[in-house]
């Protein structure tokens, strides 16, 4: 029985994986959609660095394993003062009392289902600040058109540290939908 259950999810894992849409990877693109969601800040691309806060890929027993969604994508520099509560939460710093000023930023870009829009799957964290447990790092989706932010959400911050899954995916042939999952959450979330 556990194998055939075992199968029938690498089945269904698979027919996701084929059918899931590819991120956008232009570089233009990219930074041309972070201009539009962090404007009037300096953004930065920092060749060759990568971020990856994968949960052990050899777990204990008691253990879970899981990959950083945003693991192989390229990392921004985006500097400017935090912009919302949630900014100033994951800016913090607890111990010398001085704020960061420094996203350290990834993320993935796709089409906007059955339009011309985008949509920005961020996550990022504050360098060098010491957050409180409520607000660690941030995961963001940011939906874009003709060059501007039209709306934006941010995913649950208690104890959230990375994205273990960011997939567009389209199940019934109708339209792409996002399955995105976060590495934790607060209670009753």
């Amino acid at each position: 029985m556990t194998h055939l259950i075992r199968t029938s999810a690498l089945a269904l894992f698979a027919a996701i994986a084929m059918a899931a849409s590819v991120p956008v990877a232009d570089e233009s693109v990219r930074l041309t959609a972070l201009r539009a969601i962090f404007p009037g800040m300096q953004i930065a691309l920092l060749e060759g660095k990568r971020i990856d806060d994968s949960w052990s890929a050899e777990p204990k027993p008691s253990e879970l394993a899981a990959e950083d969604a945003l693991a192989q994508e390229n990392v921004y520099r985006v500097t400017g003062s935090a912009t919302n509560e949630a900014e100033k939460q994951a800016a913090a710093q607890l111990v010398t009392g001085t704020p960061s000023a420094t996203r350290l930023i990834r993320f993935q870009i796709f089409h906007w289902p059955n339009s011309t829009g985008l949509l920005a799957v961020l996550q990022y964290k504050f360098e060098g600040a010491v957050p409180s447990m409520a607000c660690p790092s941030l995961g963001l989706l940011v939906h874009l058109a003709e060059g501007k932010v039209q709306d934006r959400y941010l995913l649950e911050t208690m104890h959230h540290f990375s994205l273990k899954t960011v997939r567009m995916v389209n199940f019934s042939g109708d339209a792409d939908e996002l399955a995105i999952e976060s590495d934790f959450g607060g209670a009753e979330t």
